[in-house]
């Protein structure tokens, strides 16, 4: 008699990233937009003045940030620096790649995330595929594996 489970198919199992994996990619990722930035405002200030500088400095800054998360988020490594160095990605919820308007929705979520009181950070220590506030808004999943 054979088995009942002979030739049967498993689901592949999404193990979604952890709140640490995420953080550590988070602050590897700040460092490297925060340099980026500071060489630039530096820069600004020096040849525009402090208050025109600062104004120029904020705007290119929110432009670099959203720049470099959506590109590469949205790329075929589905990663930032910081990600891919912890072995994590992101995907939509079916586990394929983001489109870049749905990269920008999520960085630009991440507002949402911070303003209620950084709550929406918090919330892949609680949900059950771990996710965040602005992940939730832009329907995308943060997953171990690399492509």
């Amino acid at each position: 008699m054979a088995s009942s489970t002979m030739g049967a198919v498993t689901a592949p199992t999404t193990k979604y990233a952890s709140w640490i994996q995420r953080l550590v990619a988070l602050i590897i990722d700040c460092v490297l937009v925060g340099i980026v930035n500071m060489i630039i405002n530096f820069v600004l200030t020096m040849s525009l003045g402090h208050l025109i500088g600062g104004i120029v400095g904020s705007c290119v800054g929110l432009a670099i940030g959203i720049g470099y998360f959506s590109y590469m988020e949205s790329s075929e490594k589905q990663a930032t620096f910081g990600k891919n160095a912890m072995g994590i990605m992101v995907t939509d919820e079916n586990g394929q790649r983001i489109t870049m308007s749905k990269a920008v929705v999520r960085y630009l979520s991440k507002i949402v995330s911070t303003v209620t009181l950084m709550i929406g950070w918090f919330m892949p220590l609680f949900t059950a595929k771990k996710q965040a506030l602005h992940d939730i808004i832009a329907g995308t999943l943060v997953v171990e594996g690399k492509r």
